[in-house]
């Protein structure tokens, strides 16, 4: 269905931007943009807590060295909510979806292999679930209920503080804004964004990027001149790529794009662009739906305090079981 586009020249391209777009060593589409998942913090929390607004604003720095880890970030969430700095820790998003999947990597869970298999890391889902069962009961940094709260609640908690932190798309910045009726500019004022950090499962400080792509139809009867614009956008007219996601809050999946103004003066995205160096690309994965939905009917249940971290790792390995062809999952 889809016109082979190997030929295309990729040095213009963010490293490792390609996989989703790949199947069988060729490539089918080029990605236009580089939407990236985050970790949202308030700076006005940290601010309450006795930092200074100078320490605050290089967190993400001291996350890009390796020098903030992981277990330090959880620390912090639990720090500030004890000390009333926020009334939450930590949020996410309320429906199944790949956000979960980030935290699930740093703590060490691998959930695909190199031929972009689906994988059950039995070991570190349960690592993953141990984390999700005591942020809500045992820490009670994040809400029991906060899958029932709705989109509306947990991004009124991310925008206003009332959450110190929250993991999710970077691009869902304007949603969050607008739950608490400030413009991006006002928003970048109280709210930044950092990596998820390297922890002692996970070497280095990553964000996930969920490119979207242009594909060109096998039947074109213009090839060459389809191939040739695809080229032209990322050669000589990157600006208009550049321009594209300003308009969508993302980085760009062109290099030099990222570095032009209309990037750079962008509240969301100015002073992300390091991230563009640290982003892994997913490539497209068989079964994805089925595990993203099962591994949020645990989440919730283990949030809610009705499952233990045990008894959620059989469940899914079970339904995974159930669900999966044979072919379309290895189990570890």
């Amino acid at each position: 269905m889809l016109l082979d586009l190997s030929d295309l020249k990729t040095d213009a391209f963010v490293n490792g931007v390609f996989p989703p777009f790949t199947v069988d060593g060729a490539v089918y589409a080029m990605p236009f943009d580089l939407p990236v998942r985050v970790i949202y913090y308030n700076k006005s929390v940290l601010v309450r807590h006795g930092w200074t607004p100078e320490e605050a604003a290089a967190l993400p720095g001291k996350v890009a060295s390796g020098e903030f880890t992981w277990e330090d970030f959880i620390q912090l969430c639990k720090d500030v909510k004890a000390d009333g700095s926020c009334q939450w820790g930590l949020t996410h998003r309320p429906g199944n979806g790949p956000d979960f999947l980030d935290v699930f990597q740093t703590l060490g869970g691998r959930y695909y292999d190199e031929n972009g298999t689906l994988v059950f890391d039995e070991e570190a889902m349960l690592r993953f679930f141990q984390f999700i069962y005591d942020a809500a009961n045992t820490w009670e940094i994040t809400p029991h209920d906060l899958s029932q709260q709705g989109w509306p609640a947990i991004n009124t908690m991310a925008g206003d503080g009332t959450a110190f932190a929250y993991y999710g798309p970077i691009f869902s910045a304007t949603y969050v804004a607008e739950a608490v009726e400030k413009d991006p500019e006002q928003f970048a004022e109280d709210v930044a964004f950092m990596m998820f950090p390297a922890s002692q499962y996970n070497e280095a400080p990553f964000v996930i990027a969920a490119p979207q792509g242009t594909a060109i139809s096998a039947a074109t009867k213009y090839p060459d001149i389809c191939k040739d614009l695809l080229a032209e956008l990322a050669g000589s007219s990157y600006d208009i790529l550049a321009g594209h996601a300003d308009t969508i809050f993302a980085l760009s999946s062109i290099k030099a794009a990222n570095e032009l103004e209309s990037i750079k003066s962008n509240p969301i995205v100015r002073d992300v662009g390091y991230m563009a160096d640290h982003a892994i690309a997913v490539p497209s994965i068989a079964g994805m739906d089925t595990f993203n939905a099962q591994l949020h009917t645990e989440v919730v249940q283990l949030e809610l305090g009705t499952i233990t971290p045990e008894a959620a790792v059989a469940d899914m390995k079970i339904q995974l079981e159930l669900n999966l062809d044979a072919d379309e999952i290895i189990f570890k």
